[in-house]
């Protein structure tokens, strides 16, 4: 059996033995070392005794080692502010090491929730009914930070809830409107009253861009002259909507609005005019185009007087017309619409319109004119042309109203087709040794 005790002539004086165990008689310092070389290492004899009494010595060195006893810093703020009906994040916690946050239990912690670093409302604040303790809308949690070696540090920190504007304009204005068609100039104007000045704005949901209107003053007025008889608006039945927005800088409050457009009596009549790129005097058929003033109905061909000339090819509707009009003979060429041929959506018959052309049909021809009582029937002719002299005639030759020729013919056959041909003058001409004499025709 040994006994065990302590010498005395080194670090013994700082520890204590029971039985085999050596401690510390008070807990050892890193950064105060009590050993004689002040360097952390202790030094001690350790004598060891048997029943015989023989005695053993031996050094022993015990080194104490530093550990961290500052424990981690929390380097997030101590104060932050929200304002109210936040939701989400409203505080992150941060440390100056690797740590696990966590929530004290004695102050208003139970009305938040932490996951990992972010710290949010479980319902969202509202100033006008803080639930913190003191109900000043400062809420007070303990956050504590605990780092790998168990080391915890806590810190203090307030979320305070800031009052939110939650007051909306209020429009007073009405929320319809009624004008005459043809209006120019403020048609409705938005007032709405707020705790900060107002501004205004449109839609674009509905009938908005048809419009403007004054961001200060609210006044909204057409961007075209509205039309009772051509409306715009989406469902064309004058009844023009828009969505007016009043802003105070803060929130913003709409007033759907229905301004109608009203009919006024129209007594203006449509006026025409007739007009045409051919140049006077003409030769040949031309196209000539007609424009009323407005929208009309009931206008057709048959509504051209035509004098010295004969009209095809007739088109259009609603304002413009056309139509091709070939010469009949040379001499002046007319067409003439009169009063009342058409009306507008008011009823208003048009103005009568004139338009007046100078003509030269020239056939061209060589050899000698002869009279040969040439006689061309029917005429105006459809399907065929009869033709009859006093003279027996060698061929025909069929020619357009600006002489071209279009077909010779050797026939006796007093019976000649024209079906094929166009709507418009023509002339045959029948010759006899290189003699001839030429009459007019009109296909129809």
């Amino acid at each position: 059996e040994v006994s065990f005790s302590l010498g005395n002539t080194k670090d013994e004086a700082f520890f204590k033995i029971n039985g085999a165990a050596i401690s510390f008689i008070s807990a050892p310092d890193f950064e105060t070392p009590q050993d004689a070389n002040a360097d952390n290492v202790y030094l001690i004899d350790l004598i060891a005794v048997d029943k015989g009494g023989n005695e053993v010595k031996k050094e022993i060195a015990i080194t104490v080692v530093d550990v961290n006893e500052s424990g981690p810093v929390i380097t997030s703020p101590a104060s932050v502010s929200v304002e109210e009906n936040v939701t989400g994040t409203v505080y992150t916690a941060a440390a100056d090491v690797a740590v696990t946050f966590s929530l004290g239990s004695s102050k208003d912690e139970a009305l938040f929730s932490l996951a990992t670093n972010d710290i949010s409302f479980k319902s969202s604040p509202d100033f006008e009914t803080p639930k913190d303790a003191n109900s000043d809308n400062i809420y007070k949690l303990d956050l504590i930070a605990t780092d790998g070696d168990g080391i915890i540090t806590t810190k203090a920190i307030q979320i305070i809830v800031t009052d939110l504007d939650e007051t909306y304009p209020i429009f007073t204005s009405a929320a319809t409107a009624s004008v005459a068609e043809n209006t120019t100039g403020t048609i409705y104007t938005a007032i709405a009253t707020g705790t900060n000045p107002i501004t205004y704005s449109l839609g674009s949901d509905n009938d908005e861009s048809f419009f403007d209107i004054d961001e200060s003053t609210g006044e909204v007025t057409f961007n075209s002259i509205p039309d009772y008889e051509n409306p715009s608006d989406a469902n064309a039945d004058n009844d023009y909507v828009i969505t007016v927005i009043a802003s105070d800088g803060v929130n913003s409050a709409n007033q759907v609005v229905t301004i109608t457009v009203t009919d006024v009596e129209d007594e203006t009549r449509p006026s025409v005019s007739i007009t045409s790129e051919a140049s006077s005097p003409v030769s040949e058929a031309f196209d000539v185009e007609i424009t009323f003033s407005e929208m009309v109905t009931g206008f057709t061909k048959e509504d051209l007087i035509l004098t010295n000339a004969m009209a095809n090819n007739f088109s259009g509707n609603g304002t413009v017309f056309k139509a091709t009009v070939t010469p009949m003979q040379t001499g002046t060429l007319t067409i003439s619409i009169a009063a009342e041929s058409a009306t507008d959506a008011s009823g208003n018959g048009n103005i009568a319109a004139d338009f007046s052309i100078e003509a030269v049909i020239d056939v061209l021809s060589s050899g000698k004119q002869i009279d040969m009582q040439l006689l061309v029937y029917p005429n105006p002719a459809t399907d065929f042309i009869r033709v009859e002299t006093n003279r027996k005639v060698d061929s025909y030759q069929l020619l357009d109203v600006n002489g071209k020729l279009l077909k010779t013919l050797h026939t006796t056959d007093e019976e000649i087709e024209i079906g094929d041909l166009d709507l418009g003058v023509y002339f045959i001409k029948a010759i006899i040794n290189n003699q001839f004499e030429v009459k007019k025709f009109i296909k129809k």
